[in-house]
């Protein structure tokens, strides 16, 4: 298996996503559907013969309170794209992560077959969980996500306190930062509790 073989298997996943209506960037696959914000990344792992890949998914509402506790309210002007890869986009909700083995030699079907998997595991994410913020604060031991997402998740629900709590027990552990602040502290500058 070459870099080569790497690169066209990519660039086939990203083709195929985009015929289904996604869109791209840097090599991420991101669409947005009514209040919800999809991203699917998947990529080769360097000539291994194997395939990374994250499903995620956030409501676009997440990024708008984000960007306001952050000071950042010009982001929501920006492209679209911003969401799926900007340095500063809310987290999302990881519903999928894994690999996939043998992926060399890929055929259009195979490729095809891949993308069916990933779309299906959120389409099926979404129709179960229709309340998305409901859902993450009801399973804050979900590994791979967030204290900053479970934040997001009770403002969009209107739950303040709830938010404000999550940002107390979190002070100190702050992961995104602007202006010397954290997103916790910032948080509870706006919302109280500071």
């Amino acid at each position: 298996m070459s870099r080569d073989d790497d690169n066209k298997l990519d660039k086939a996943i990203v083709k195929e996503g985009v015929s289904r209506g996604f869109k791209t960037v840097a090599g991420f696959l991101w669409r947005s559907d009514g209040d919800r914000f999809d991203t699917i990344i998947a990529s080769t792992v360097n000539r291994r013969n194997r395939i990374t890949y994250l499903i995620k998914q956030k409501k676009m509402s997440y990024d708008d309170l984000f960007w306001d506790i952050m000071g950042m309210h010009s982001n929501r002007n920006e492209r679209m794209s911003l969401r799926a890869n900007g340095a500063f986009a809310s987290p999302s909700y990881t519903i999928e992560h894994g690999q996939i083995e043998n992926v060399i030699p890929f055929t259009p079907e195979s490729v095809s077959a891949l993308v069916d998997r990933l779309e299906s595991s959120l389409s099926f994410f979404t129709q179960t969980h229709l309340d998305l913020s409901r859902y993450i604060t009801d399973h804050p031991d979900h590994a791979l996500n967030n204290e900053e997402l479970r934040c997001l998740a009770y403002l969009d629900m209107g739950d303040i306190d709830g938010a404000r709590q999550l940002a107390l027990a979190n002070l100190g552990n702050e992961g995104f930062a602007n202006e010397g602040k954290g997103f916790f502290e910032r948080l509870l500058l706006i919302y109280g509790g500071v």
